[in-house]
């Protein structure tokens, strides 16, 4: 309840900063609402906990978006000096570049920018992360993260405050510098390169850090068009191989629990800067954390609760993650699983199937049916085959993540103990090869009809109905509904 609440509060503040006269409205029908069942319940707790919740989830969203909401426009010559830390080619003609520690006309400034830098002869190629480059513009504009149909997480998430644009011929690289996590990621990739082709390179690391900026554009079209683009993301699988390697190792060395806690979450602290504390991997690591502390203190461990503190935290981290498409895929696939893979588990039992084949089209069936309306609002496609796509890559893909995974730390120390990924390529390849012919499948991809947030929320809701929300009492089920009944509504009427 407090993690909708704090979505609603935050959904309510961003449309009246869009001048909703409605929201005003339905925020005033929620409250009466609530005041009327603290009444009858003569509870306070059941009007003062949604009502905090909403407050400080609209108090959080109006801080982390003030610093963009000023759409200023700066025509003075400026000389700026930055250093980049993340490159993406948008296509031949000019390549995006953001950086950080920025100087600007010789002031040092607290924001970051995104850089256009147009070229025809494609020389930007020579910039690289950690670039420290030298430019003049004649002007730069402020981003305005409000100014689109949903707030751009990508820009408050990097603090992307400003935007300029410039020639190749008019950029100078001065200097090298990166961050450690930075030259740790680029040993690893360098030495992940002994042993993978080009394009299996880019795929291992993605995965690894979930970073897509070097994914070719066909493993992001086949995968997102087999319905297996949710692995590209960091997600749960590198978390749990990272505990269980250092449960197995610690338990090995019979550490005390305690000890043992500390050490995992340092390491998953690590892991979680080295992927820049994506919204994601920190689902992964807090939900992962919560396991661990129930079973060393022998409680039962609640995936729902564990979800909905996971979600507390990362609003708090990151407000407007729930406009964002692998935070929004990472939560929707773990509900799923929470809701769904028990009811059709169940149903699956009775077919006499061997076990395995049960739990993999049971965990299957329940992500792709939660990952429906994602895929359909950010992708516009849905594949009918997906479920069939995901019994078969998983596993192979689980195989080989768990192999280039583990030699891929290893080769910090022994670099080229990364030969041996040589043995994973073909299957690698055959991942490529089977995805590729199930996204080109032109009767299992459908194109879908436009959806919105109101109808992802209205389908989240029915989700709950036939999922395990169903087994809940009457009273936790209407408080649970309420928020997600009035997101609906907003989202309907503005």
């Amino acid at each position: 309840m407090i993690f909708l609440f704090l979505l609603l509060g935050s959904l309510f503040v961003f449309y009246i900063i869009k001048k909703t006269i409605v929201t005003i409205v339905i925020t005033i029908i929620v409250i009466i609402i609530l005041i009327a069942y603290a009444i009858i319940k003569r509870k306070i707790k059941y009007l003062l906990i949604p009502l905090i919740s909403c407050i400080i989830g609209g108090g959080i969203f109006l801080l982390a978006v003030n610093p963009f909401k000023d759409n200023e426009f700066i025509e003075k010559p400026s000389t700026i000096q930055a250093r980049v830390f993340y490159t993406k080619r948008a296509n031949d003609d000019y390549l995006s570049v953001y950086a950080d520690d920025c100087i600007i006309n010789h002031e040092k400034q607290d924001f970051n920018l995104i850089i256009y830098i147009y070229d025809d002869e494609k020389l930007y190629e020579s910039i690289e992360i950690g670039s420290v480059i030298n430019f003049n513009v004649y002007n730069f504009y402020h981003n305005d993260i409000m100014s689109g149909d949903i707030p751009n997480s990508t820009l408050f998430a990097k603090d992307l405050r400003y935007t300029a644009s410039c020639l190749m011929e008019d950029v100078t690289i001065i200097d090298y510098d990166t961050t450690f996590a930075e030259k740790i990621k680029n040993k690893i990739y360098n030495n992940l390169s002994y042993g993978l082709t080009n394009e299996n390179l880019e795929l291992a690391y993605s995965s690894l850090f979930g970073d897509t900026a070097m994914l070719t554009e066909t493993h992001k079209v086949s995968f997102k068009l087999s319905g297996v683009a949710h692995l590209l993301a960091v997600s749960g699988l590198n978390v749990t191989l990272i505990i269980t390697i250092l449960l197995f190792v610690l338990r090995k060395l019979k550490a005390p629990n305690i000890l043992q806690l500390i050490l995992i979450i340092i390491v998953l602290l690590f892991y979680s800067y080295l992927c820049n504390f994506s919204v994601s991997v920190i689902r992964a690591c807090i939900m992962s954390i919560m396991m661990l502390v129930a079973q060393m203190c022998y409680r039962r461990y609640d995936s729902l609760c564990a979800v909905s503190l996971s979600g507390i935290l990362c609003f708090i981290i990151n407000p407007l993650f729930v406009y964002d498409i692998s935070s929004l895929m990472s939560f929707s696939c773990v509900l799923g699983i929470i809701m769904l893979y028990r009811p059709i588990k169940r149903a699956l039992s009775h077919t006499k199937s061997p076990k395995w084949l049960v739990e993999s089209i049971s965990v299957s069936s329940a992500t792709m049916v939660a990952l429906t309306f994602i895929m359909a609002y950010f992708f516009k496609n849905f594949n009918l085959i997906s479920i069939f796509s995901n019994i078969i890559i998983i596993p192979l893909f689980t195989l080989c993540f768990v192999v280039f995974y583990l030699l891929s730390f290893v080769s910090l120390i022994v670099p080229y103990v990364t030969y041996l990924l040589k043995i994973i390529n073909p299957i690698m390849d055959l991942i490529t090869l089977i995805s590729n012919i199930l996204g080109n499948l032109s009767f299992a991809n459908l194109t879908t009809i436009s959806v919105d947030y109101p109808s992802i929320l209205c389908y989240f809701i029915f989700l709950l109905l036939i999922g395990r929300m169903c087994v809940a009492d009457r009273k936790n089920r209407i408080f649970v509904t309420l928020p997600i009944v009035a997101l609906l509504f907003i989202g309907l009427v503005v």
